[in-house]
């Protein structure tokens, strides 16, 4: 079955949204609370049973598609769930260099269970994170968003960093 991801709220039919992971195959889906997901829109409960390989897989892949994104393209990350901790850094946790991000980032609907940080990402292209919501700290310190930057909607249960960040436009 494919995956059944729809970001659509009750009566906003015209507005629906589906997995946009074509090159997911049914076999890769996971069946979930009476639903089939693939692995970036299952549910943060379902991915319980993942092991941190397999978990750190599915996160490297989002992290590669942001980082190597191409300017005038948009990255339709919209809806992703996200397990445990988020680092955007190209390299692992120890490198210092700025990531630099040309294209445009979709995070629309996005779930984050985990501490998440950008700190030292240049967006060079727009950045919308509307309607997302972070469980843990999420730091964006040194943040450069150079493009249209859309937060709206977006839930911070454990505070957020925004220190030195610049939003251009």
């Amino acid at each position: 079955m494919p995956c059944e991801y729809n970001s659509n709220e009750p009566g906003e039919k015209d507005k629906e949204t589906h997995c946009q992971f074509t090159e997911i195959t049914d076999e890769e889906c996971v069946s979930f609370d009476g639903k089939y997901w693939c692995p970036f829109h299952l549910p943060i409960n379902g991915q319980k049973n993942w092991d941190s390989e397999y978990l750190d897989r599915v996160k490297q892949e989002i992290i590669s598609r942001i980082l190597n994104s191409k300017a005038g393209e948009t990255v339709n990350l919209s809806g992703v769930k996200i397990r445990g901790p988020f680092l955007l850094k190209k390299g692992g946790a120890n490198v210092l260099s700025r990531n630099h991000v040309p294209g445009n980032i979709d995070l629309t609907n996005a779930d984050f269970s985990g501490k998440i940080s950008f700190e030292t990402t240049s967006f060079d292209g727009e950045f919308r994170i509307t309607n997302t919501k972070f469980h843990q700290h999420s730091n964006f310190a040194m943040v450069d968003f150079r493009q249209f930057t859309d937060f709206s909607c977006l839930v911070f249960e454990k505070g957020v960093n925004f220190t030195d960040s610049v939003f251009r436009q």
